[in-house]
C-alpha cells in the first residue's frame, strides 16, 4: 500500500511566507486538494477577481485558512536566537537591540553590524517556523509533505 496516499504535497516556503506576513486586509488560505497556498483579498483570489465567500462557499471541506503568526511569537523566536549566541558582543548587541523601540527593524539593522551576520540567523528562523508550520499541519490533522520548492526569497 501507498505510504503517500491521500497526502497533498505543500510548499514549506509559501506557508511559512502566509504564517508571517500580518496584513489584516488579505487572507492565506491552503487548498488541502492541491497543497496550493492562496492569498485572497481586495475581491481577488491569487490574482483573479473573484468574491471570498462564494470561492470559499463552492467547497468549503477543501480550504483551510492559515492564521499570521502573532508578532509576540515572532518576537519570542528573535529572543531565542538572541540566547543561543555565545555571550559577547553580537549577543549583546542584538539584545539592546531587540528591547528597544521598534524590535524588529532594530533587529535587522543590528544583524548587519555584528560578526555573527545574518546567515545564522536565516537558518535559525528557517528551522523555526518549519517546525511551527509542521506543527500547524498536525494540530490541524493534515496529512502532508511538505518540500522546500523556492530556492531563494526576493528581500
Amino acid at each position: 500500500m501507498n505510504e503517500d496516499a491521500g497526502r497533498i504535497s505543500i510548499d514549506l516556503e509559501e506557508l511559512m511566507i502566509a504564517m508571517q506576513t500580518h496584513n489584516y486586509e488579505m487572507t492565506w488560505l491552503l487548498d488541502l486538494h492541491t497543497g496550493d497556498v492562496i492569498l485572497a483579498g481586495d475581491g481577488m483570489v491569487n490574482g483573479v477577481e473573484c468574491d471570498l465567500d462564494d470561492f470559499l462557499d463552492n467547497e468549503p471541506e477543501r480550504f483551510r485558512m492559515i492564521e499570521s503568526i502573532p508578532s509576540s511569537k515572532s518576537y519570542r523566536i528573535m529572543e531565542a536566537f538572541v540566547d543561543s549566541l555565545p555571550l559577547g558582543q553580537a549577543q549583546n548587541g542584538l539584545r539592546q537591540a531587540i528591547e528597544g523601540s521598534k524590535p524588529f527593524r532594530r533587529f535587522k539593522d543590528a544583524l548587519l553590524e555584528v560578526e555573527v551576520g545574518r546567515d545564522p540567523w536565516f537558518e535559525f528562523e528557517r528551522q523555526t517556523y518549519k517546525k511551527i508550520c509542521e506543527d500547524w499541519l498536525e494540530s490541524e490533522e493534515i496529512e502532508a509533505g511538505v518540500v522546500f520548492q523556492r530556492t531563494e526569497i526576493e528581500p
